[in-house]
């Protein structure tokens, strides 16, 4: 795997479950569905296949040795993690205000999006988060995710390291880019 792809599918694997999420829980609700997140999460999935693209080296071979990633650990794992964003980030809101579930879906994103972006489904969804704040909160998440993956990058070799945190800042800035012309046109 190349140094850009190393990131990059996998941030376009998390934007497309966060975009899952975001629209199909709603859908169902009263409210309407959270499309404020569609462009910059799609931006984010095409801005990825396009680093793939771009970064990839279509000549080598990669054998992977794959596991099912399913046990009872990771299960009760990511249901307490779930547990500790949904309580945390109801707690922020409740104690400080869309800032406060904002700080918490930043911090929440460093360890799983996805339970931050749930939080923000759930919030939405029984009237206690309003539309942008939902959406951001979601975006906020995500970004950090992005950042946490380039972070972790930094303990690989320089060339590595440099192109991971290059390809990450491209996709963060076509997000923002694409965030703020979404919020321009439909807000």
């Amino acid at each position: 795997m190349s140094d850009g792809e190393a990131t990059a599918v996998p941030d376009a694997a998390m934007a497309v479950r966060n975009l899952g999420i975001a629209i199909v829980f709603t859908l169902g609700s009263s409210r309407p569905p959270l499309l404020g997140a569609a462009v910059p999460l799609g931006a984010i999935v095409i801005g990825s296949f396009v680093v793939a693209w771009l970064a990839a080296d279509w000549t080598e071979a990669v054998d992977i040795d794959l596991e099912s990633p399913f046990s009872l650990w990771n299960v009760l794992a990511f249901g307490a993690v779930f547990l500790v964003i949904l309580v945390g980030g109801t707690v922020a809101k409740e104690q400080f205000g869309n800032v406060g579930f904002y700080v918490s879906a930043l911090l929440s994103g460093l360890v799983s999006s996805a339970g931050t972006t749930t939080s923000a489904v759930l919030l939405y969804r029984q009237g206690s988060l309003g539309v942008t704040p939902a959406v951001v909160s979601i975006l906020l998440a995500t970004g950090s995710s992005i950042l946490v993956k380039a972070g972790l990058a930094a303990a690989g070799p320089e060339r590595f390291r440099n192109r991971v945190a290059l390809w990450s800042v491209v996709l963060l800035v076509a997000a923002a880019v694409a965030t703020a012309a979404s919020f321009a046109i439909f807000t």
